[in-house]
């Protein structure tokens, strides 16, 4: 039925380059063929979802955040019956009161980013590991670079330093070339890990950092694990997790490509990557990754 809607929830509403990067929307392009809206977590637009639509709740640390975040991922699952979590994870701030609430058996599929986690939910990575800027080649020659939280600054004179809120293909092309990333965000993390650098994690303020499938240091002088499988292990879920919905949309859903292409938030646009892979009439995905160099 070409009257139902795709909908995509996380976080748009600012300049958080991971928040901007997590939409699954962003790296699979055949859910452009379908009707799609772009929703921000805490401004969802109600009135435009039915009860027939589909939801996809993610990336980025949405779960047990706040109570108007829960109370939001609540309505979802109450006034719509096929609701997906794709890669989102639990993201309680230590200065913040811990919140609960949300009944996650009854999502239609669920995939969080937080390894081996309390509720004992399927791991699923953040699914910008599929940015094509991960492939791209370029020599490191900085020992140590420093990318901050704009909003928890890391105060240091020694090394050079950006922030989560420069552009993606800045801090793709910092961490790069970075032989050691100190950082405490958490896709800097995630980002410097699938790029196989030295991760250290300097003040950790989030409950989202102990749900990391790779582990950040603590100290420089940490022993340097190997993530060379990191980047190809968190694609592979993702391709798989991605089949499993777009078989859902297909069969269980019985929804059909619309010429009607819905909208986009401008500022996710800015963080659109280029597509992964070609658009294959509904064949279950691949990954073709186009090699790509920093300018």
């Amino acid at each position: 039925m070409n009257n139902k809607t795709i909908h995509f929830v996380h976080c748009v509403q600012n300049n958080n380059a991971g928040d901007l990067a997590c939409c699954p929307y962003q790296y699979f392009p055949e859910f452009r063929r379908f009707k799609t809206r772009i929703h921000h977590i805490a401004t969802i637009q109600w009135w435009h979802i039915s009860p027939g639509d589909i939801i996809i709740i993610g990336g980025g640390g949405l779960l047990e955040h706040c109570a108007k975040w829960n109370a939001a991922i609540s309505k979802c699952l109450d006034i719509c019956g096929n609701v997906y979590v794709w890669g989102a994870g639990l993201n309680r701030h230590f200065d913040m009161p811990e919140v609960r609430g949300i009944d996650y058996n009854r999502f239609t599929r669920i995939g969080i980013r937080d390894y081996k986690n309390d509720y004992g939910l399927p791991y699923l990575p953040c699914v910008s590991c599929m940015h094509p800027l991960l492939d791209a080649q370029r020599a490191s020659g900085r020992p140590v670079g420093i990318i901050e939280h704009k909003k928890f600054p890391i105060v240091t004179a020694k090394h050079a330093k950006i922030n989560n809120f420069a552009p993606i293909n800045k801090i793709m092309k910092f961490i790069a070339e970075s032989d050691t990333i100190v950082t405490n965000t958490y896709h800097v993390c995630y980002w410097a890990a699938l790029m196989n650098k030295h991760v250290v994690l300097c003040d950790n303020w989030s409950s989202k950092f102990a749900g990391m499938r790779y582990k950040p240091a603590t100290t420089s002088a940490s022993k340097v694990p190997d993530y060379s499988g990191a980047l190809a292990e968190c694609r592979k879920l993702n391709i798989a997790f991605y089949n499993k919905v777009m078989d859902d949309i297909l069969n269980k859903h019985k929804m059909q490509p619309s010429k009607f292409r819905g909208f986009m938030k401008s500022n996710l646009m800015l963080a659109m990557p280029r597509a992964l892979s070609h658009l294959i009439p509904f064949r279950r995905v691949r990954l073709r990754v186009r090699r790509m160099t920093f300018a």
